[in-house]
């Protein structure tokens, strides 16, 4: 009942003020291109990273290149869009990372070597804390 009352309230409040219907509402079509559409910038920042040019200006790459599509495609995304999906890419890119250091690890302990020993601290580092900018 009391859910009821506030559907009606908010109704009543969105009519009264000319609100448009919340843009969260949608079709299974518009999920579904959304979703496309961050798989496509998910994988052009994959590939931006991957054939990474350095010196060159954006403006000088070829039209097809995954950076000139990345910009155009970052023309017409919002902003917190952009940055939700340039975290997944780089979650993605850091799981891919990981998962090949596990396999050359576990390829190398099943080859009969020794898994490779942790880094030693080096000296005046402290072992799992950040030293302290105010020491001397």
């Amino acid at each position: 009942v009391v859910r009821a009352w506030w559907h009606h309230a908010l109704e009543g409040v969105r009519i009264i003020t000319n609100l448009p219907r919340a843009t969260t509402l949608v079709n299974a079509a518009d999920l579904r291109e959304r979703s496309q559409l961050r798989e496509t910038y998910v994988n052009l920042c994959l590939q931006a990273k991957a054939s990474e040019v350095k010196g060159v200006p954006a403006k000088d790459l070829p039209p097809d290149h995954p950076l000139r599509l990345l910009q155009q495609m970052q023309l017409r995304l919002n902003l917190p869009e952009i940055l939700e999906w340039r975290l997944q890419a780089l979650t993605t890119t850091a799981d891919a990372v990981g998962a090949r250091t596990a396999t050359e690890t576990s390829t190398a302990t099943s080859a009969g070597g020794a898994a490779p020993a942790p880094a030693a601290p080096k000296e005046g580092e402290q072992q799992g804390r950040t030293p302290s900018t105010l020491q001397v």
